[in-house]
């Protein structure tokens, strides 16, 4: 029972971003190697933030400090898409989906399949490995929308309506950050 539960999991969780890769024409233009590269650049992203959390003081007994790290996290995020998007490559919109598509499969891969993998080993069935799934997949629409509002404030000749979605958008990714973690720690 704990195979059929890990693979149903699996397949959640890595369905949508395999029909992603596929439907987009990713495979047919060989952007196979720039979805490694964003793959490798989220590796270095996580890294980071590690040794960012290292260095600042914390205290272990207030849920408020993680959630302050979670949304200094994001802005790290931000900061580093903002700094892969303004490259000249990434001009067309098949770049920013072929980097959104690398970056949402490392994602899945660094934080989703190790507690999927791990936890769906017992002998019963436990509602929080699925939950992990359907999250992967509100994670891959996470980080196109935050590829595209970078994308869309980096434009020069844009209207005046997506640089205020992309202001807008790009404003709630801490706050979404922090709203989870306090709805998550009432639950």
């Amino acid at each position: 029972m704990g195979l059929f539960h890990l693979a149903n999991c699996l397949a959640l969780a890595t369905g949508p971003h395999l029909l992603v890769y596929k439907s987009t024409g990713i495979r047919e233009n060989d952007a196979l190697w720039p979805c490694c590269k964003m793959a490798c650049l989220y590796a270095l992203t996580q890294m980071l933030k590690f040794f960012l959390v290292t260095l600042a003081p914390h205290n272990y007994l207030s849920k408020s400090d993680s959630a302050t790290f979670d949304a200094f996290g994001i802005l790290l995020e931000i900061i580093i898409i903002t700094l892969i998007v303004r490259r000249p490559l990434f001009r067309s919109e098949f770049n920013v989906v072929a980097s959104s598509v690398g970056w949402s499969i490392a994602s899945l891969i660094a934080t989703k399949y190790v507690p999927i993998w791990v936890g769906t080993r017992g002998l019963e069935f436990d509602w929080r490995y699925l939950c992990l799934s359907y999250e992967a997949n509100l994670d891959l629409v996470d980080t196109f929308v935050m590829f595209y509002a970078v994308w869309l404030l980096s434009r020069r000749s844009g209207p005046v309506w997506s640089t205020l979605m992309g202001l807008f958008i790009i404003s709630m990714a801490p706050l979404k950050s922090i709203l989870f973690s306090c709805f998550c720690a009432r639950s």
